[in-house]
């Protein structure tokens, strides 16, 4: 670990965070049943571990290492070499990939051609979008996208890379991990609850609760105005009907989740507080999360400058990939005017869960790291608020936005 990149406020963060789940977890554990606790640490955990372990090993033997001399950055290489120097992190372990798959050659096994189409599929999204990743994964996983080598000059290259490295260097999966599996087991330990909860009444009780539910969810979508879109998937929807859809299917979840709590409360009168404890606990959790992830993304930032990245690049960098998004998005539903808002509540909770800060902080406290640089008021000014070197024809596909439809806004990945 690299110690330079943290401070105090990054371990009182850290324990700050561990402390609320701890919190959280002692209350789910406390309602639930010992026996059930325990099978699911053991096979959370084993399954956990494994599943990273397998998933490192797949992705480092089946991603794409980017050149040296790349045609659309010539000088990875040297800005890579740079950050390996100033990180401490050695370049046969972190190689920088691609958000693609080496090609399928004739030495590939049926297996290893099978790996690499599956690969390429999940992460198509991500490669035709600038994108820039350090995955989690038993080991981080260097990522950077080719459409993001085409967006960013050099210093903003090193910026936004060297922000990956920081991640890398402060060994944020060895603090994101345990705390992720900690977040299972309790989700796990509450579904697990109020599933005995649900049972606690008998089978016919069960069996009443489901069909309650289930007839509730199919009231609702009948009486809903865009019910239409039920059997319509995928290139079959609009990038409007998209969303509306999705919209759709959390009103139809809702009901029939609430419908279901009001069968099994009217039998059981307990069951109502320790459905509310229950979801109260997974959405503090889910909370928590996001917390600790914006917090180190803060610290990935402060730490891309201390292996030599320049604030001002890095603020650019970002402005870039927002500016890009927000006209990708009004380009592809028509014009800004035709763009869906999120209610107070909806931003209020994409907030809460974030993985990653707003821009606009982001923004400000790389400005107060560039003043602490030495950086001047115009340099900065120009910075954050200047012109940018961004080409009018730069748009993130339509078939990316399409998907992201019912997440309207979503930060940065980098």
């Amino acid at each position: 670990m690299n110690t330079r990149l943290y401070g105090l406020r990054n371990y009182l963060g850290i324990a700050a965070h561990y402390s609320g789940m701890a919190g959280m977890s002692a209350l789910s554990f406390a309602l639930g049943n010992p026996w059930v606790i325990g099978g699911i640490a053991f096979f959370s955990t084993g399954y956990f571990w494994a599943s990273l372990k397998n998933s490192k090993d797949v992705m480092e033997n089946t991603l794409q290492p980017h050149p040296d001399i790349h045609e659309l950055s010539p000088r990875l290489g040297k800005i890579a070499r740079e950050l390996y120097q100033a990180s401490g992190l050695k370049a046969d372990q972190y190689p920088i990939y691609d958000f693609k798959a080496k090609p399928v050659t004739d030495q590939d096994t049926e297996e290893q051609a099978k790996i690499k189409k599956q690969i390429n599929k999940a992460l198509r999204a991500s490669s035709l979008m600038p994108n820039a990743s350090a995955l989690h994964l038993g080991k981080p996983v260097i990522m950077i996208s080719e459409p993001l080598l085409a967006l960013l000059n050099d210093d903003e290259e090193k910026a936004v890379l060297a922000h990956e490295f920081a991640h890398a260097a402060a060994r944020h999966q060895h603090v994101n991990v345990p705390l992720t599996v900690l977040s299972t087991i309790t989700k796990l330990t509450n579904r697990m609850t109020v599933l005995l909860g649900m049972l606690a009444g008998g089978f016919w009780t069960f069996v009443g609760g489901l069909a309650t539910g289930i007839a509730a969810g199919a009231w609702v979508r009948s009486l809903h105005p865009q019910k239409e879109l039920s059997g319509k998937e995928g290139d079959q929807l609009t990038l409007h009907e998209r969303r509306l859809k999705g919209l759709m299917s959390r009103n139809i979840s809702a009901a029939s989740s609430l419908a279901g709590v009001g069968y099994f409360s009217w039998v059981n009168p307990a069951f109502a507080p320790l459905w509310a404890v229950a979801v109260t606990i997974n959405t503090g959790i889910k909370a928590a999360l996001g917390g600790l992830s914006r917090s180190l993304e803060y610290q990935a930032d402060k730490g891309a400058v201390k292996l030599g990245a320049n604030p001002l690049a890095l603020i650019t960098a970002l402005r870039k990939l927002d500016t890009l998004q927000v006209r990708s998005i009004e380009k592809a539903y028509g014009g800004k005017e035709n763009v869906p808002q999120p209610d107070f509540i909806d931003r209020a909770w994409k907030r809460a869960i974030s993985t990653h800060p707003a821009t606009e902080s982001r923004i400000g406290r790389l400005t107060a790291i560039a003043r602490q640089q030495g950086y001047g008021d115009n340099e900065i000014l120009k910075a954050a608020q200047g012109p940018l070197d961004l080409s009018p024809t730069a748009y993130i596909p339509y078939e990316t936005i399409h998907k992201m439809a019912t997440r309207l806004m979503p930060a940065p990945a980098a």
